[in-house]
C-alpha cells in the first residue's frame, strides 16, 4: 500500500475544484492510496480500516476472500472511508480516464459523509486514529491475560452478536435533541419541560421569565447570562435545582441500549476481575456506531456518488476518447435489474427524476392536486430549483424517509418511466420446475419490495419493569416483523453470559397460525393433488426464555 503518485494527485486536485463549482462541500485535505488486488481483497475483511482490532472472524473472512478471488477474480475500483480526512483506496491497474471517474465517485461519497445529518456524531474524531488505539487495548488485554488471553475473543464474539439489537438510531439520531428553543441542555430544560409543569395555564409568567432572560443576555452576554439567570430563579422556583438533577440522571439511563445497560447494569461486571471485559465492549459498541449510519443510507450513498461521477465526469474534457470506455462500463454498474435492487442505479435515478421535479416546480401545490394526465405530463413552470431540493434531501434523509420521499403518483411515474415492476416465482407443474413472472406494475408495491430489502435491524429494549435481581427482561419493539427465530438461541446464549443472571427473557411478536381455507387452483381441475393452502395469521406477543430455546 502507497500513496497515489504526484501525477495521480494532481487529476484529484483537479477534480475537486470541479466538484466544488457544481456545489459539493469537503474538507480541502484527503488521503489516497494504490493497493493490489492481494491487499484489497485482505483490508475488506476489517471493512478497509487496516487500525481495526484484531479478530479471528477477520482472519476467516480473510481467507474466504482469498480463495473466492482465486475462482472469481474481481474487485472494487476503489473503497473510501469516512475518516478525517477522507481515506480513499484504489486499484493499482486503474487507468489514469478510470480514475477521473473514480475519483468522482469519491468525492460524491465524502460530501455524503461529511454533509448528511445521520453522520454528524461520527466525526467526533479522527475513527481510524482511535481504531488503532482500541487495537492496541485489545492487544495489552491478551498479553497481560497470558493463558486466558483467548477470553478477549469470547467477549468480543458475545458482544459482536448483539450489535444488531440494541437500536443504535438513537444514538446516532440528529433529531433526538431538538428543541422549540434553541438554548442550552439546562435552559431547555426549564423551558420546555418545568416551567410547562409548574404554571400550566400562566403565559403571563412564561412571558416574563423569558423577557428578564433577554434583557439579562443583553446586558451580561452569552457567557454569564445562564449563570446569572438562573440565580435570580432560586427565589421563584428554589425546587428546579434538584428538579433538574433527577432529569439529568433520568435522561441519562433512559435511553440505553442493551449494550449500555449491560455496562453499567451487568451482574457480571461487579467482580473486579472482569472489568476489563467492559473496555472490549465499548471497543466493539464504538465500532458499530461508527459503521451503523452507512448501513442505513446504503442506497442513498451509493446512488449521490454515482449522480455525480456521471454528471462531472461527462463535463470533463478528459473523457475525450474514452467514450465507449465509459458508456460500458457505468451501464454495468448503473443498470436497473428486473429482478432483485441495484441501490447505485435505484439511489442515482431517484435524484435525477427529484431533480427534474424540482426543476419544472412539480412539488408545488397545483401539481400533486392535479389529476389530469395530460396536463400532469405538460406542467412545467422553469423553477430551475432542482439541484436545491437534492442537496436538501442528501443533507436531512436517510433510505426510508428518501424512498417515501415521492407521493404515491409521482413514484408511480418513476416506476412507469424506469419500466420497473415487482417479480415473483411460481411453480411450472407441466415442466416442473419454477418460472418468474411479473407480480405487479404498481408503484406502490415496488416501492413496498424496495422497503422490504432495507436493512431492518430489530428494535430490542430493556423492560425495566419486569427486570429485577438476577432476571434480565428485554422487549422488541412492533414494527410487523418478526424476528429471526434461528438466531434468537445464539443471541440469548451470549446474552445471558454478559448479564451474569440467572434468566434472559424477550418479549417478541410473532406470526400465529389462525385458521386455513382451502384455495382452489383457477384452471388447474386436474391438479387437485397440487391444492394451494391459504393460512390466517395474527399476531400475538410470546416469551423467549434461554431455558425454552435449549430445550426445544
Amino acid at each position: 500500500m502507497q500513496l497515489i503518485s504526484q501525477k495521480t494527485k494532481a487529476i484529484m486536485e483537479e477534480c475537486k475544484i470541479r466538484a466544488k463549482d457544481q456545489g459539493l462541500q469537503f474538507d480541502k485535505e484527503t488521503l489516497e492510496f494504490v493497493i493490489s488486488n492481494h491487499e484489497m481483497t485482505s483490508l475488506s475483511a476489517k471493512n478497509m480500516i487496516p487500525s481495526l482490532y484484531d479478530y479471528w472472524v477477520h482472519d476467516v473472512d480473510k481467507t474466504k476472500s482469498s480463495r473466492s478471488y482465486k475462482l472469481y477474480p474481481s474487485n472494487p475500483y476503489e473503497t473510501v472511508i469516512n475518516t478525517r480526512p477522507a481515506i480513499s483506496f484504489y486499484n493499482d491497474n486503474n487507468p489514469d480516464w478510470l480514475n477521473v471517474m473514480i475519483f468522482y465517485h469519491v468525492l460524491g461519497h465524502i460530501d455524503f459523509f461529511q454533509n448528511n445529518i445521520f453522520y454528524e456524531r461520527t466525526h467526533q474524531g479522527d475513527f481510524w486514529a482511535k481504531a488503532l488505539a482500541d487495537k492496541k487495548v485489545i492487544k495489552q488485554l491478551r498479553l497481560d491475560l497470558g493463558e486466558r488471553s483467548r477470553f478477549v475473543d469470547y467477549v468480543i464474539e458475545c458482544a459482536r452478536s448483539l450489535d444488531n439489537v440494541v437500536g443504535f438510531f438513537r444514538s446516532l439520531d440528529p433529531y433526538s435533541g431538538s428543541e422549540r428553543f434553541v438554548f442550552g441542555e439546562k435552559l431547555n430544560y426549564f423551558f420546555n419541560d418545568f416551567l410547562p409543569k409548574r404554571l400550566k395555564e400562566q403565559t403571563n409568567k412564561t412571558k416574563e421569565l423569558m423577557d428578564r432572560y433577554n434583557n439579562l443576555l443583553k446586558k451580561c452576554g452569552p457567557d454569564n447570562v445562564e449563570m446569572i439567570f438562573f440565580d435570580s430563579l432560586v427565589g421563584d422556583f428554589p425546587e428546579f435545582e434538584e428538579k433538574y438533577k433527577k432529569y439529568l440522571l433520568h435522561k441519562s439511563t433512559k435511553n440505553e441500549d442493551v449494550l449500555e445497560y449491560l455496562l453499567n447494569h451487568s451482574l457480571l461486571f461487579r467482580d473486579a476481575n472482569n472489568a476489563w471485559m467492559k473496555d472490549v465492549i465499548n471497543i466493539v459498541r464504538d465500532t458499530s456506531l461508527y459503521f451503523f449510519p452507512q448501513k442505513f443510507t446504503k442506497i442513498m450513498n451509493e446512488g449521490w456518488a454515482s449522480f455525480w461521477h456521471q454528471r462531472l465526469f461527462i463535463l470533463d474534457d478528459r473523457i475525450r476518447g474514452h467514450e465507449v470506455d465509459y458508456a460500458k462500463l457505468n451501464s454495468g454498474v448503473m443498470r436497473m435489474p428486473r429482478l432483485g435492487l441495484n441501490p447505485y442505479g435505484l439511489g442515482c435515478c431517484l435524484f435525477e427524476f427529484i431533480e427534474n421535479m424540482a426543476n419544472k416546480g412539480r412539488f408545488s401545490f397545483d401539481y400533486q392536486y392535479c389529476d389530469d394526465a395530460i396536463e400532469r405530463k405538460k406542467f412545467d413552470d422553469k423553477s430551475g430549483k432542482g439541484l436545491d431540493k437534492i442537496f436538501d434531501i442528501r443533507r436531512h434523509k436517510c433510505d426510508t424517509t428518501f424512498i417515501n420521499y415521492l407521493s404515491e403518483k409521482d413514484y408511480q411515474d418513476f416506476c412507469n418511466q424506469h419500466k420497473l415492476m415487482v417479480v415473483a416465482k411460481r411453480i411450472d407443474y407441466d415442466r416442473a420446475r419454477e418460472v418468474y413472472y411479473v407480480k405487479s406494475r404498481k408503484g406502490e408495491d415496488h416501492r413496498q419490495m424496495v422497503f422490504n430489502a432495507l436493512l431492518n435491524d430489530p428494535i430490542i429494549e430493556v423492560n425495566r419493569k419486569k427486570t429485577r435481581k438476577g432476571i434480565l427482561a428485554l422487549n422488541q419493539k412492533f414494527e410487523a416483523k418478526p424476528l429471526d427465530e434461528s438466531n434468537i438461541p445464539t443471541m440469548l446464549f451470549y446474552l445471558s453470559h454478559l448479564w451474569g443472571g440467572d434468566t434472559i427473557q424477550l418479549f417478541s411478536y410473532r406470526l400465529v397460525p389462525q385458521s386455513r381455507d382451502k384455495l382452489a387452483v383457477i384452471g388447474r381441475e386436474s391438479l387437485d393433488e397440487h391444492m394451494v393452502i391459504r393460512i390466517k395469521h395474527q399476531w400475538r406477543k410470546g416469551k423467549y426464555t434461554k431455558e425454552e430455546v435449549q430445550n426445544e
